[in-house]
């Protein structure tokens, strides 16, 4: 699964894997202390809301990419 992030960076993953990994793979920088998204170090802002990278995972698009 292709994932897109601000600035034009993207990264390929399996679908089911940690945004956190996508993160990563595409160059993007994300704070992070345990790993399994309890201290909430990772949460990031996305669109309206706020997600825990280390516990959100990426799923295939529903319509393209």
């Amino acid at each position: 699964v292709l994932v897109k992030f601000p600035g034009g960076r993207s990264a390929s993953v399996p679908e089911g894997s940690p945004l956190s990994l996508a993160a990563y793979r595409a160059g993007v920088q994300i704070t992070y202390q345990c790993k399994a998204g309890t201290c909430a170090s990772c949460e990031v802002k996305l669109g309206m809301g706020s997600v825990r990278t280390c516990q959100t995972t990426v799923k295939k698009p529903l319509f393209g990419q």
